[in-house]
């Protein structure tokens, strides 16, 4: 009987449970995700949006019962990762095996080809070079094209072509200037190569600062990964430099620089300005809070919607005024032909912000 009863209790407690689970505020969203996002125009203007962010996510995390994609989950989804496309691919892929094959040419370990192999040698080298300058953009790493210039300065040394011995080995150096020639090399070549860097690293006294709206972005100077922007590149030669920027959801960039002997020791270029991709999903620089009804619009938001597979979007814009601040709140959501729009003022301190926004939040949760 104990047993019986105790079962029974049991029973009784566990249906109370989902009893109050199933009609516990908030519920209603549960597993109906939504995403907030905070219009960058806003985040220009006013100088503490990171805490209204904050605050705003928490208020509708925990008040409004909301299951909430946050920037990093939505940035993965959203914005497009430029992958290299499969021509591109396919070339480098080409330029790889014809670069192995002019170095295997001009060792010749079997001795098969003789004196044959540095013209086979070159014509292999040839094809990798223009290849790899062809996509260099697309290199992972500065040292196919560097050994491209190192290879065909060696076949040029032996054939006796002192002219373009130096002149490839000096697009090496310029490459790549850290790079050192290995001792296995023949001995000519690297006490060659090694007084040419020490000339041109003598001149290694430029620094070049660079800029980029929006920081971040990935920076590589002749295919080598150098950091994140603000960067100051330093002990730069004089010559031609290419410099990449890369951002996740922005078109690649790629400069070449060019440095004068004499000219002002530190070169600050202009900030560059990243364009966005155009396949990229956001809701940047759309006029939402003035023109929510445009098809366009419309059709922006029913994009991004779909491919967070949430139920409402939020967007978020905050300025500044004379008594405090105002939020505009568009609100998009799935099988709606408009978006909806609010002006909340939520003041000039950290007290009425919380309590504005955590009174937003209930009310959305609510609808």
């Amino acid at each position: 009987m104990k047993q019986n009863s105790t079962k029974a209790l049991m029973c009784l407690c566990s249906l109370a449970l989902v009893g109050i689970s199933l009609f516990s505020p908030g519920q209603a969203f549960a597993g109906k995700r939504i995403a907030l996002f905070f219009d960058q125009s806003g985040q220009e203007r006013t100088a503490d949006v990171a805490w209204v962010k904050r605050l705003t996510n928490w208020a509708f995390r925990s008040k409004g019962g909301f299951s909430i994609y946050d920037r990093e989950q939505q940035e993965k989804i959203l914005l497009f990762k430029g992958a290299v496309p499969a021509r591109v691919q396919k070339d480098i892929a080409k330029m790889k095996a014809f670069l192995l094959k002019g170095k295997k040419l001009y060792v010749d370990k079997e001795g098969l080809f003789g004196a044959r192999r540095f013209p086979f040698a070159l014509k292999s080298l040839n094809v990798a070079q223009r290849l790899a300058e062809k996509h260099r953009k697309w290199l992972s790493s500065p040292v196919y094209l560097r050994d491209a210039y190192i290879f065909k300065a060696l076949v040029y040394l032996s054939t006796k072509k002192p002219k373009l011995v130096r002149s490839f080995m000096t697009k090496a150096i310029l490459y790549a200037p850290t790079y050192e020639l290995p001792s296995n090399y023949p001995k000519g070549a690297v006490s060659y190569y090694t007084v040419l860097r020490k000339y041109y690293m003598k001149q290694a006294q430029y620094k070049l600062s660079l800029k980029t709206y929006p920081k971040g972005a990935k920076l590589y100077l002749n295919n080598k990964y150098m950091g994140e922007t603000p960067f100051l590149l330093e002990d730069l030669p004089p010559g031609q430099h290419i410099i990449r920027l890369e951002k996740t959801g922005y078109t690649t960039l790629q400069k070449t620089i060019t440095i004068k002997a004499g000219q002002a020791k530190t070169i600050n270029l202009p900030k560059i300005v990243l364009k966005l991709d155009p396949r990229t999903l956001t809701v940047t620089n759309i006029d939402l809070f003035d023109n929510g009804s445009r098809f366009k619009i419309l059709k922006r938001l029913r994009a991004i919607r779909g491919k967070l597979g949430v139920e409402k979007l939020y967007i978020f814009r905050i300025e500044k005024t004379k008594t405090g601040k105002t939020m505009y709140l568009a609100v998009y959501k799935k099988n709606s032909n408009k978006v909806r729009h609010r002006v909340v003022k939520i003041g000039g301190t950290k007290q009425s912000h919380r309590r504005v926004i955590v009174r937003l939040a209930k009310q959305e949760a609510k609808r």
